[in-house]
Parts: C-alpha cells; sequence; structure tokens
C-alpha cells in the first residue's frame, strides 16, 4: 500500500483526475442517500421481487394487488402499469446507475518502459429498461444503455468503456404452454446469455459493457428442468455509433439444468459449439471450430456445513489443419459456520485448463469461451482460465448487519510451459520461450460489501499481485496494485 501511495505522490494531475471522480462519486451517493431515507419502505401485511443480474427475470406481475406485500416501495407504482382493465396487458419500468473509481500502480507488470503505468480514472453506466406484457403469450422486452470513461492512459487490456446510448437487449417472446407442468419460451432479438456460475457464458457485468448477443434461444422448462438452446452472433461495440453482431463468430449449444433432490443439489449438462472465422493458439491459426462438453453440480451438504463446488469440460474440433483435444476442472470445497453470528465460510479449490503442448501443432490451449471472469481467477484480471493452474483460499463473513468482507488469496501457475500466459480475454500477456518456469505469480484481494438497501450496494477492493519466476525471467515484473470503488443502485 505505501508503494502504491508513493508512486502516485508524483504525478499532481492523476491525482486532480482521481480526486474528482471521487468527489463525483461522493456527490452521487450522498444523492442517492437523500432519496432513500426519504422514501422509507412502510410495512405492509407476502415477499416481493428481487432485482435480478438479468433484469428480464423479473417478474413484478405480483403487484397487480399490491397489499398482499408485506412491504411497499417508492419505485412500485413504476414496476407494474396495466394497459387494460381486465389487466392482462401490463408494462413494467426499471434501470441501473453504476460509478466505479479504479486506481492501478504497475500496471501490466511496468512494461511497456515507455507507457504509462499508474492511472486513475472513472467508469459510469446507465441502464433503462421496458417490459411489455401482452396478455399471457407474448412479451417483448427493451432495455437501453449508456457507458463512459474519463481518461484512461494505460496501455493494453480491455480498451471498451464506452458505448453512447445504445441497445443493449431487444427481443421478443412467444411463451407455448406444453403441458400442465411445461411451457416453452422461444426468444428473438439482442440478449443476454448467462448460463449457470457463467464460467462459460456469461453477461460479464463487471465490465463498463455487458456482453450482448443477436439470435435467438428457447427454453424449455419441464418441472424442476429446464433446457435451454441457441444460436447467437457476438455484438460488437462502436463507441459513438450503433453496435452491429460480428458476422466471423457463430455461438450455439444446449445448456440443461436440473434442480436435484437436496442431499445432491444441481446438475448443469451443456455443449457448446464456436465457429471463428479467424483464431491463433500458440502459433496454429486458422478457422476455429470447437466444441464444448461438460457437467457442473453445485450442492450444501445437508445441514452439515459443508458445500462443493465440481465441474469438468472437454473441448474438441480443429484450428485450420490442426485439430483440437483441451480440457479442464473446476473444484471448490466450503464450510460455514453457521452457530457464530458473523457466519464465516471458509474454501479451498483447485481449477485447471489445460495449455498447447507445442508451438505450431495441434492445439491443446483450453478457450474460456465468453465467461464473468472477474472475480473467478482474482479480482485483478491478470491470470485467465487458459493454459491455467491455479489454487485457491479464502474466507467471507458478515462483520455487521449489511456488510460482507472477503479475504481470497491465488497461487499460478502454467499448465503447459510450451504456452503462453493468457488473461481474462484469452488475450496473450507474456509469451513462453525455451525452459520457461511453471510458477506465473500469486495474487492476494480484499473487498468489502456494504448492502444500504435494496437498491443501494458500495464496495471497496484492493487488489496485490505477486509475479512469480516466469514473469521475472520474461520481462519487466513489478508488482500490481489494483484499488476500486463502486456505487451501484438498482430500480
Amino acid at each position: 500500500m505505501r508503494s502504491l501511495l508513493r508512486s502516485f505522490r508524483g504525478s499532481r494531475e492523476l491525482l486532480r483526475q482521481c480526486l474528482r471522480g471521487l468527489a463525483r462519486a461522493l456527490l452521487f451517493l450522498a444523492t442517492i442517500h437523500a432519496w432513500c431515507f426519504l422514501c422509507v419502505a412502510q410495512e405492509g401485511p407476502v415477499g416481493r421481487p428481487a432485482y435480478e443480474p438479468l433484469r428480464q427475470n423479473e417478474d413484478w406481475s405480483v403487484l397487480v394487488n399490491p397489499d398482499v406485500l408485506k412491504e411497499t416501495d417508492p419505485f412500485d407504482p413504476m414496476k407494474y402499469i396495466s394497459l387494460t382493465d381486465s389487466g392482462s396487458m401490463w408494462v413494467s419500468f426499471g434501470g441501473q446507475v453504476r460509478e466505479r473509481v479504479e486506481i492501478w500502480n504497475q500496471y501490466n507488470f511496468g512494461a511497456p518502459a515507455s507507457a504509462v503505468h499508474n492511472d486513475g480514472f472513472l467508469l459510469s453506466r446507465l441502464m433503462l429498461h421496458a417490459d411489455l406484457h401482452m396478455g399471457s403469450y407474448v412479451r417483448i422486452f427493451l432495455q437501453e444503455k449508456s457507458a463512459f470513461s474519463t481518461h484512461r492512459a494505460l496501455m493494453g487490456g480491455q480498451q471498451s468503456y464506452v458505448d453512447e446510448l445504445d441497445v443493449e437487449q431487444a427481443f421478443v417472446d412467444v411463451k407455448l404452454p406444453v403441458s400442465d407442468n411445461s411451457r416453452l419460451t422461444l426468444r428473438a432479438g439482442q440478449q443476454e446469455l448467462s448460463f449457470g456460475k457463467e464460467r462459460f457464458v456469461g453477461v460479464s457485468d463487471w465490465s463498463n459493457l455487458r456482453r450482448t448477443w443477436a439470435g435467438f434461444s428457447g427454453i424449455l422448462e419441464i418441472g424442476k428442468s429446464d433446457l435451454t438452446f441457441f444460436w447467437a452472433r457476438p455484438i460488437r461495440v462502436t463507441k459513438y455509433h450503433f453496435n452491429h453482431p460480428d458476422s466471423g463468430t457463430q455461438f450455439y449449444g444446449l445448456h440443461f439444468n436440473h434442480r436435484l433432490p437436496p442431499a445432491w443439489g444441481t446438475a448443469e449438462m451443456y455443449w457448446y459449439g464456436l465457429d471463428n472465422r479467424q483464431a491463433t493458439y500458440n502459433g496454429s491459426s486458422g478457422r476455429e471450430n470447437r466444441h464444448t462438453f461438460g457437467g457442473h453440480n453445485v450442492n450444501q451438504i445437508g445441514k452439515s456445513g459443508f458445500d462443493y463446488d465440481l465441474g469438468g469440460s472437454l473441448q474438441v474440433g480443429s484450428v485450420g489443419a490442426h485439430s483440437i483435444l483441451a480440457y479442464g476442472a473446476v473444484t471448490q470445497l466450503g464450510y460455514t459456520i453457521r452457530k457464530i453470528r458473523s457466519t464465516p465460510r471458509f474454501y479451498a479449490g483447485y481449477d485447471y485448463a489445460s495449455g498447447g503442448r507445442q508451438r505450431g501443432g495441434d492445439v491443446g490451449t483450453f478457450n474460456l469461451l465468453f465467461p464473468t471472469a472477474h472475480g473467478t481467477l482474482g479480482y485483478a484480471d491478470i491470470v485467465g482460465r487458459q493454459n491455467m493452474t491455479d489454487l485457491n483460499a479464502g474466507v467471507a463473513f458478515n462483520p455487521a448487519r449489511k456488510w460482507r468482507l472477503r479475504l481470497d488469496g491465488y497461487s499460478f501457475w502454467r499448465a503447459s510451459v510450451n504456452d503462453a500466459l493468457y488473461d481474462k480475454r484469452g488475450a496473450v500477456v507474456r509469451q513462453a520461450f525455451p525452459g520457461s518456469p511453471r510458477k506465473t505469480g500469486d495474487e492476494l484481494d480484499a473487498t468489502v460489501r456494504y448492502q444500504f438497501d435494496r437498491h443501494t450496494i458500495i464496495q471497496l477492493g484492493y487488489s496485490h499481485f505477486f509475479p512469480g519466476r516466469f514473469l521475472k525471467q520474461s520481462g519487466p515484473h513489478e508488482p500490481v496494485d489494483f484499488m476500486y470503488s463502486s456505487l451501484q443502485f438498482t430500480f
């Protein structure tokens, strides 16, 4: 922490930029808090819908009779607006505002020497949506976004932080009853995709620009099971013009989810197909046709306090004239002490994703596809889930009401000495070299989350990355510091 503060002390302009960003965030925070204090929820005579990560999953039809809720909210009038006397046609409105300040020290380990390595900037995002229900069978969902950033001088990493006034989602649902306990929902248009813990397919909410797709999907719900099938193209962001689908990439597949008996938790099985017009992995280039098969099981073991997370995947296909054989696994065991007021949960896990066995030959590099990668392998997002072995452990607890504190540690090795180190986007951080060691580095993370009320979340975090032998022998290897503070308001 002292080295981080010393690095910023000599840059007056950088300090002014960070302070301006912090001032804007604090002003926004004060405004939101004042609003919340004026609009305290009033107790009434059942629970209300929760705000979901995917806002289209919210169902506010319960507000057809608001008296049944045990508490009211100042935003209730916009959550259910009947458009007909019978109430068969109704619309719901909502949105989210987020402000986040990021501060970096020795970004990219101080490489290249000519680049800026210390920087601070403010990321802002506004999302608004309308959800129109036309009877029991047809629904139209529209979501707009605007994302902005103050000047970011860092070189490399994710560059897309800005997307002024564009469409996030715009789709039509047609719901068809199949039987008494099943139904089929067909969806066409621009939409977000999210499966399980989003290790392969997610919206990447940490990014200032959530991931979205153009295509179609179907969801078949049968009792405790649901099967999703889809075909889509990723949306490419153009900062100041309307976005458009990527014509060079097709993504399709099946995802099956089943809620098992309490002793077995939830099981997932999936097949994802990727057709990428041009790809390069460890010196092998060409059109990529890759198929990912796998399964996942998450469960709390009765009343013992133990829980586990277990999954594995296999990838086959081709890149140009070269065949693909890659695989990955994820495991975690946790234990929650419920008798302690802070309910601490301790956990330890192991992640593995294969790398290339030789440069320029058949492809063994795992493809992370389109995940929500942030926080899975450290909050600094330096290491991605390709050619990676990771041991991790941590603890999360509630030191006080509304507070959540989490401490994590990670230790990283490259799975193959003949393949590169990749970041969370699948981009190369450092190339392999003859005789290079496996050890990549270690990361420590601390995050604090405060849930002010159902609308407002404040989060602070600090991460420190310790370079390992591979980074030290392959170029600049300064330790990396990352700090952030964020404020999110959902309605």
